[in-house]
């Protein structure tokens, strides 16, 4: 894969997990009783998860990445 096009997958390899660290960050605050602030640990999920798609487009629709065809 070229530069570019590694540098934008790794980004959003990068949101997902932030993703789900922000997603169990709510988990943990729920279960302990902290509804607030457990939906704004799930805000920062949704924006890294919509960011991750966002990239994930972007790498394939316009920089034309796809899986590798086997022969």
């Amino acid at each position: 894969m070229p530069p570019e096009q590694a540098r934008v997958g790794l980004a959003h390899a990068l949101s997902n997990v932030a993703a789900v660290a922000f997603y169990t960050a709510s988990l943990t605050a729920r279960l302990r009783g902290r509804a607030t602030k457990g939906r704004l640990w799930s805000l920062g999920g949704l924006t890294a998860v919509a960011v991750s798609g966002a990239l994930g487009g972007h790498v394939a629709y316009r920089q034309a990445v796809g899986a590798h065809p086997s022969t």
